[in-house]
């Protein structure tokens, strides 16, 4: 709402993340400029951050978020560099900015990726490592996709994952306190945050084809809890351990040392974890390619209005056109 008020010329009359030390150039930006600044801002810091795991991602902002209760509790989102003022206004902005104008948000993030390695070696782009999509962040990613960009999302919201175009990584989040989401919405992949309980194991065996990853997250640190981790990962069942997510299992480390990792790694090969049997390079492989779907699309559209505009004319009008 501050943004919003900013962004006419007013003040917001209320404290907010906009009134920290560190944002007050952007803050008399936003008031002064309105829509200029925030297309100047955006473009400058580039609507694509680098965390450490996904490596790029474009985020949201918290107000898409609907948690429950352990995503609330083990939220990651809610503390570290993202709890900063600087990361917490972008992601505001991001939202305001692809809502309402998502063809021209797309256009930077498609030429801001095009430009990293990534991109080169078929990896998707990660959406939301902060926040949640909604309805209004579909042509977004449409859009995306339009420009030869593969989109990797998690959410809570099935109707949203639902619309997400096909060939994109799409998982419904889930956990213990929430399994009936994916009860409820069996057409979708989930993405399992695992605390290690056996009523988790009995559940992933029902559910075993249902599920794309699994997370193990346990919000502890030491060495005791390290060994509860392990003593977790190694109750997962057989079938379904080329679904866990390496880094979470602590089998990889996204720090530097011979075992450095990131979700860029899994998205190879056969996949492993969230892209296990759908890499980013196999559904290029299965599918036409984005650009090239719109294209066939687009000539059929014109073939089509030329043929209506040929019908239309007399004898010599064809005549002199042949």
């Amino acid at each position: 709402v501050a943004i919003l008020r900013l962004l006419e010329g007013k003040e917001p009359g209320f404290k907010s993340t906009l009134d920290a030390p560190q944002a007050q150039k952007l803050r008399t930006a936003l008031k002064n400029h309105g829509l200029d600044a925030l297309r100047a801002y955006l473009g400058a810091k580039s609507l694509i951050g680098h965390p450490g795991k996904p490596v790029n991602a474009v985020n949201s902002s918290f107000l898409n978020c609907e948690p429950s209760r352990n995503c609330a509790k083990y939220c990651y989102a809610t503390g570290g560099r993202y709890m900063y003022a600087v990361n917490i206004n972008k992601g505001e902005l991001a939202s305001i900015f692809v809502e309402r104008f998502p063809q021209e948000a797309a256009e930077m993030v498609a030429s801001d990726y095009k430009a990293m390695p990534e991109y080169h070696a078929d990896k998707a782009l990660r959406l939301f490592d902060k926040g949640d999509g909604s309805m209004k962040w579909l042509p977004f990613v449409e859009e995306l996709n339009r420009r030869g960009v593969r989109a990797h999302i998690f959410s809570k919201r099935p109707e949203f994952l639902r619309r997400v175009p096909d060939g994109n990584v799409r998982l419904l989040s889930i956990d213990q306190t929430n399994l009936e989401m994916a009860d409820e919405n069996p057409d979708l992949q989930v993405a399992m945050v695992y605390e290690g309980t056996d009523e988790e194991i009995t559940w992933m065996n029902a559910h075993a084809e249902q599920i794309q990853v699994i997370l193990p997250i346990m919000g502890e640190k030491g060495a005791a809890a390290a060994e509860r981790k392990q003593a977790a990962v190694a109750k997962i069942p057989k079938q379904l351990r080329k679904n866990k997510c390496p880094i979470d299992a602590e089998v990889k480390t996204i720090a530097s040392g011979n075992v450095k990792w990131d979700c860029t790694r899994c998205d190879k090969g056969g996949g492993v974890g969230c892209y296990n049997a759908q890499t980013t390079k196999q559904s290029k492989s299965l599918t036409v390619p984005f650009p090239q779907m719109v294209e066939k699309a687009e000539r059929a559209g014109i073939v089509t209005e030329l043929e209506e505009f040929y019908d239309g004319l007399t004898g010599r009008e064809r005549e002199l056109l042949s």
